[in-house]
């Protein structure tokens, strides 16, 4: 596209700024240039940008913290005490505070009953990390021993026999025997090869060998007398059963010094 020059004539080209005949200056090229406007983003407001940045690092904080509290930060926690506890209620003791069940073991014990704690590792009272790792010992109860035949035994070989077995002596009683010799065991508490406890007590009947009448296999002392010029009655002599392994008198009544007997 071309214009003419206003002060002489000529035809100028619409980019061209001065007339190439006479020099003047053309207006109209300065008119149709134009500025290419630049186009700006809007302007964010300052306070929405800053209280996003803080939620941001809330959100960033505060697993950080709980990390820090539960899985990083050392905090010490206190042992209960589980001793006497039940095995059940003193796992739930010892998870609840925070601390880790390690090994239990079993063991005989003549006091504790059977399931209950008998100690501990680290001890009770004692500060340490959570997730500590405490070891227990329980109890399985008292051991049992079998009850060993001591009858037609001398009362010493009988005593040996019995602290082998893990068992203590108890009373001893004597009675006359007409057949059995003296110091020879005739009778015994505890039935043989029954289970008991560790330590428990048997108690023995020993011979005094025959009567030194001549008569009765039962010690006379402490019998009444019969008076003079009355003709003595001999008494009835009622049999005797074993009934469980206790000697039964025709009455009913049972034996008071054992529970075998010869």
């Amino acid at each position: 596209m071309q214009e003419t020059c206003k002060k002489c004539g000529n035809l100028i080209d619409a980019d061209e700024m001065f007339c190439g005949n006479c020099g003047a200056k053309v207006a109209s090229a300065h008119s149709s240039y134009t500025r290419t406007p630049q186009i700006r983003p809007p302007k964010k407001k300052k306070g929405k940008t800053v209280l996003m940045a803080i939620l941001s690092g809330i959100a960033v904080l505060i697993p950080a913290a709980l990390i820090w509290q539960f899985a990083i930060k050392p905090s010490n926690v206190m042992i209960p005490d589980a001793a006497g506890m039940l095995q059940t209620m003193a796992v739930s003791e010892i998870t609840n505070a925070r601390l880790t069940i390690g090994t239990i073991t079993t063991e005989y014990h003549g006091t504790v009953p059977k399931d209950g704690v008998i100690g501990q590792s680290p001890i009770a009272g004692t500060s340490v990390k959570r997730g500590t790792v405490i070891n227990l010992r329980v109890s399985t109860g008292p051991a049992t021993v079998k009850v060993p035949n001591v009858i037609d035994m001398p009362l010493a070989q009988a005593e040996t026999t019995i602290n082998e077995a893990d068992l203590t002596l108890g009373n001893v009683t004597t009675e006359n025997h007409g057949t059995v010799p003296k110091d020879v065991v005739i009778g015994q508490s505890l039935p043989v090869g029954i289970s008991v406890a560790r330590r428990t007590t048997v108690d023995l009947s020993v011979s005094l060998g025959p009567s030194s009448t001549g008569g009765g296999t039962t010690s006379t002392v402490g019998k009444p007398k019969v008076p003079a010029g009355k003709p003595k009655v001999k008494p009835k002599v009622k049999p005797k059963v074993t009934v469980g392994g206790t000697a039964v008198t025709g009455d009913g009544t049972g034996s008071p010094q054992a529970v075998l007997s010869r």
